[in-house]
């Protein structure tokens, strides 16, 4: 069980890296080419904010979307296409989020030589309080663990990996992680599973509504800082 959780925050973690990246180098590498435009009025600021967007779906959707195709099958997560589709989902989802968090910072940061560092430190900040490593978050850092995308969608695809699945057999108990209320040949419900690892604090709705909330404010972060915050100069 431990490795099925495993597997899922990796799988997190590695098509969260490069959406994120590659998203902040694509806003923050077209900078001087907009303020010029936008300057000489060619086109409008929504006009920009909006092809930018639109342009990177496609491939972030793709590469996520042949990743998990390839990668689910293999590893030996629930062998069921319900499951797979809901995986599907949430992978994508939170692949988009981290693309959202590239967007925020691209806009956000004006020296290329931060782009890299903040982009990475956020990411293994979120890695860490993401509720894998650390299951148990001290109070002083508690609201990061709100801010991490990470954390819902490990507590969402938990959800339907363990808690919507069938009750898992104790054979041998010795191997269990329940070895004090499990003999050989009993069963236990996943949802035991996900409370020691402290994930299920929100329902599974709710860790999907975060998500595509946290995509709604930063992409609108993103266009209010481009508006007010980064006019181009006189």
């Amino acid at each position: 069980m431990n490795d099925r959780l495993g597997i899922l925050f990796f799988l997190i973690v590695n098509q969260g890296f490069s959406p994120l990246l590659d998203a902040t180098f694509r806003v923050f590498d077209s900078h001087g080419v907009f303020h010029r435009e936008r300057s000489s009025g060619i086109y409008r600021l929504s006009a920009y904010y909006l092809s930018i967007m639109t342009s990177e779906i496609p491939f972030t959707f793709i590469m996520t979307g042949s990743f998990a195709i390839i990668v689910y099958w293999m590893t030996g997560l629930t062998p069921d296409a319900a499951n797979f589709f809901i995986f599907l989902f949430l992978l994508e989802l939170s692949a988009f989020v981290a693309q959202s968090y590239g967007f925020f910072i691209g806009v956000l940061v004006t020296n290329r030589a931060f782009v890299i560092p903040i982009g990475t430190t956020l990411m293994i900040a979120f890695l860490l309080i993401g509720s894998f490593y650390n299951t148990h978050v001290k109070q002083w850092f508690l609201w990061m663990r709100y801010l991490s995308y990470i954390t819902f969608s490990l507590a969402a695809m938990g959800t339907v990996e363990f808690e919507y699945g069938d009750p898992f057999l104790c054979n041998p108990p010795d191997l269990t992680v329940f070895p004090e209320s499990c003999t050989n040949g009993t069963t236990f419900k996943g949802i035991e599973f996900l409370e020691r690892k402290n994930l299920t604090f929100s329902p599974f709705y709710a860790d999907v509504l975060v998500l595509v909330g946290l995509i709604l404010v930063l992409r609108i972060l993103t266009y209010i800082i481009l508006r007010y915050f980064r006019r181009p100069k006189a």
